[in-house]
């Protein structure tokens, strides 16, 4: 199944689709607005999705979805941030993706920029 199918039976809307994020794949992390972009352009997903699980301090964490986009003979890796939205259609069953856990040995491995 074409993954703007699926993405469209979430009922997805930007605020304004003229205006969206840039992502580059020079950016650490993207969102899901940005995912969601690349994928209503065309792009589509490779069959493997790693989820890396970054801790910050002994409770709280936040999952980074690993995925390869692909359009005709491109290939890019976008890290994209967990959100209810991202985490629902990375594990729809109609995109039949396989989703790996990553594990760190240091639970403190995600570096968070602009904070003081």
């Amino acid at each position: 199944m074409q993954v703007r199918n699926v993405l469209s039976s979430y009922e997805y809307t930007s605020a304004d689709p003229s205006q969206f994020r840039y992502w580059s794949p020079s950016q650490r992390y993207a969102s899901g607005d940005q995912l969601a972009r690349c994928l209503q352009e065309g792009w589509g997903l490779g069959e493997e999705v790693l989820v890396e699980t970054h801790w910050f301090g002994e409770a709280r964490f936040i999952n980074i979805y690993r995925v390869t986009l692909i359009r005709g003979d491109q290939q890019v890796t976008m890290r994209v941030m967990s959100n209810p939205f991202v985490r629902q259609l990375l594990r729809d069953p109609r995109l039949g993706l396989k989703l790996t856990t990553v594990r760190h040995a240091d639970k403190y491995t995600l570096k968070v920029v602009g904070v003081n």
